[in-house]
């Protein structure tokens, strides 16, 4: 509500104020408030930054643990393969092979 007022309800740091918020809330087992906080964020997100930027990864990632949390497997499934998609897709594999291979 704080980062509503001082940004505004369609702005972009409000929606990064809510991942977190989210994230907390997952920590302590509100998965139900995590995935509505975290459903909102990314809608708010969605076409304003990349499916590889840090907000979508960590709305992604929190999701698919919050899925997983309530067995929720198939959708758990899906937000990991969103996850993973967006990675390969920004050229992660190829960066995180050459951080690994020697040379």
């Amino acid at each position: 509500a704080t980062a509503v007022k001082v940004w505004g309800q369609n702005h972009p740091n409000s929606a990064r104020y809510a991942i977190n918020l989210a994230a907390k809330h997952a920590s302590t087992g509100s998965v139900d408030k995590a995935i509505d906080e975290l459903t909102r964020a990314r809608a708010l997100l969605d076409g304003v930054v990349a499916a590889d930027s840090l907000e979508h990864l960590q709305i992604d990632q929190t999701l698919g643990a919050c899925y997983y949390f309530q067995k929720r497997y198939d959708d758990s499934l899906r937000e990991y393969t969103t996850r993973q998609k967006a990675l390969e897709d920004a050229g992660g594999k190829v960066r995180l092979r050459a951080v690994l291979t020697p040379g």
